[in-house]
């Protein structure tokens, strides 16, 4: 069902496929989150929230928005593998759209890192 999100400060109408957080979140006072989106006109979005609780630090947003779901996998990579909560997320958003599975499985090297 679409809703209406707003990341960073790209807002858009579509559906949450996926969504994933550090594992680290209840040990460390930083953790990072991360949502994978399809617009309602078939635009791929990314959502990497950079999380603190520690005072003086605010949260980072990154967006990542792409025309597909290649380029999507491609930009979330970071030294050129994908970090866990972001494949997690992605791998979660491919049960629902298979053209995130195929991208994933198309990913060269080594598919994320822990």
């Amino acid at each position: 069902m679409s809703a209406e999100y707003t990341c960073g400060s790209v807002r858009f109408i579509g559906d949450k496929l996926g969504s994933s957080e550090s594992k680290n979140r209840r040990i460390s006072p930083r953790w990072t989150e991360v949502n994978v989106y399809k617009t309602e006109g078939g635009t791929y979005v990314g959502h990497i929230i950079g999380r603190s609780t520690l005072q003086g630090e605010v949260d980072i947003h990154t967006v990542h928005v792409a025309s597909h779901a290649k380029e999507l996998v491609m930009k979330m990579k970071l030294k050129n593998r994908i970090p866990q909560p972001s494949f997690e997320a992605l791998d979660q958003a491919s049960g629902a759209d298979p053209s995130i599975d195929e991208a994933l499985s198309d990913a060269e090297g080594p598919t994320f890192i822990k």
